[in-house]
């Protein structure tokens, strides 16, 4: 069975934060990001910990650094549309 993917629409919260935290795994020349300490409101639409994340806003991640993909993200003054794997 193939691994389950799911889009999910995240807006600023009032701490100026999406409501989760990147771990940037590297091995094999590739980078891995999983997602971290969700909060309660990122939760709420769907988001949970462990999941990979492989695109933000309709761009895949897979040949970014850690430091690239946190800078994609921080890029979304409002709000961000994250592709995840279970």
């Amino acid at each position: 069975m193939a691994p389950k993917t799911k889009k999910i629409e995240l807006k600023r919260n009032k701490e100026n934060s999406f409501g989760f935290a990147l771990k940037g795994i590297s091995g094999n020349g590739k980078s891995l990001e999983i997602i971290t300490n969700v909060k309660k409101e990122a939760a709420a639409k769907g988001l949970s910990d462990s999941w990979q994340l492989i695109a933000i806003n309709g761009s895949p991640i897979s040949n970014k650094t850690h430091s690239e993909v946190l800078s994609l993200i921080k890029a979304n003054k409002k709000k961000v549309i994250l592709k995840v794997q279970e």
